[in-house]
């Protein structure tokens, strides 16, 4: 038997077609560390957030020398109830209806919660990705002692109910991506034990850039494509702000796309045009309000391209702040104006590129990243001995 630390990272979904902030950040800690530490992913069958439909079938496979062991999700999601539910339960609410709604944001696996209930003696460490579901919320409760998470917080309604309390309060240490998220979170539930982790990235390889079908000059969008991530309103002010743009979209679309020319689709691409698409750009543009970490970000940077991000979110505009990487608005005039001042100088947007470049290779290495992990598990079973 292998003298590895036995872990077990908990997440809602896991695969290589799978997008989404939670499952990437497992997927690159987890191929990281399993050089170290016996992982295994336990995740549902679904692939898709909206519905939790089982689609992968249950059971074992290997993803890049990653363990990965699904469940059936025994309650698909009915999205347009489920977000009129959610409007009542965010207005008032008790314990007891806050529990049956969290059932229903799912993903619900009674399947799942057994299997770590039944490896909990066996492992050393468990690690939940993303305090908001319902893979986390029922999983805590059957290995809190041992656990560690991942929140992807943001300040957003769900944060403030009260049976998130329980998700906090149940976990050993807490690994946060961001000193805004680590300050949400503490304003909500206090001081807790855990620290400001973040994830570590690799800068793509040495490669020969391409050119995509994709009218110049363009901006780029990448990650899941709905209207949760400021997608609308992106589509709005781009279209009013009378310029010569062009916007690509590389990722999962959950929206109906605006029949704009100026508006441009590509779907799943592999990581080597998503870099090639990345250093032609002119910028990224990330329009969410609810992010925690952004890998979008540190991906454009790493090819020396700007970012121009919603200021209404604490962690995009931190970002930028600190890194001197590009720049954030905070409304449809103001959109307008930051487009502008990005498009009338090559030389601006080549300066705020490599700022950020420098700025992810100092801020974003895997060697803090793993020191703080490695600290996490000892923490916890030094509490457990």
């Amino acid at each position: 038997m292998s003298d590895k630390p036995r872990v077990t990272f908990v997440v809602q979904r896991y695969g290589l077609d799978v997008s989404g902030g939670a499952e990437q950040h497992c997927r690159r800690v987890a191929e990281r560390l399993c050089t170290y530490w016996d992982i295994e992913v336990a995740t549902t069958c679904s692939a898709d957030y909206m519905t939790w439909q089982n689609v992968f079938p249950p059971g074992k496979e290997e993803i890049n020398e990653v363990s990965v062991l699904r469940f059936p999700v025994a309650e698909e999601r009915d999205m347009e109830s489920f977000v009129k539910v959610s409007q009542r339960i965010f207005s008032e609410s008790d314990g007891a209806e806050q529990e049956k709604w969290m059932r229903s944001q799912g993903p619900y696996s009674p399947e799942l919660f057994d299997y770590l209930k039944q490896v909990y003696t066996q492992r050393d460490l468990f690690v939940f990705f993303s305090y908001l579901y319902a893979h986390t919320y029922f999983g805590l409760r059957a290995v809190g002692p041992k656990a560690a998470l991942v929140p992807m917080a943001h300040d957003e309604p769900p944060i403030r109910l009260g049976l998130y309390r329980n998700v906090f309060q149940n976990c050993r240490y807490v690994l946060y991506n961001s000193p805004e998220e680590k300050k949400i979170v503490e304003l909500q539930f206090g001081k807790l034990p855990g620290e400001i982790t973040g994830i570590g990235f690799d800068p793509p390889s040495r490669r020969q850039v391409r050119a995509l079908p994709v009218p110049e000059p363009y901006a780029v969008y990448v990650g899941r494509i709905d209207h949760s991530k400021g997608l609308g309103d992106l589509f709005h002010y781009l279209s009013r702000s009378k310029t010569r743009l062009h916007l690509a979209l590389a990722g999962e679309n959950h929206m109906d796309l605006p029949q704009d020319p100026q508006v441009q689709y590509l779907g799943y691409i592999s990581e080597e045009d998503k870099y090639s698409l990345l250093e032609n750009a002119c910028f990224l543009v990330q329009p969410s309000r609810y992010e925690s970490l952004a890998i979008s970000l540190l991906e454009a940077w790493s090819v020396a391209t700007p970012v121009l991000v919603n200021g209404n979110s604490t962690l995009l505009r931190g970002q930028c702040v600190r890194s001197d990487g590009g720049v954030f608005y905070n409304s449809e005039v103001d959109f307008v104006e930051k487009l502008n001042y990005l498009l009338e100088s090559k030389a601006r947007r080549t300066r705020m590129g490599l700022l950020g470049q420098r700025y992810v290779r100092k801020t974003y290495t895997w060697q803090q990243v793993e020191k703080k992990y490695w600290k996490a598990l000892e923490l916890i079973r030094s509490a457990n001995s």
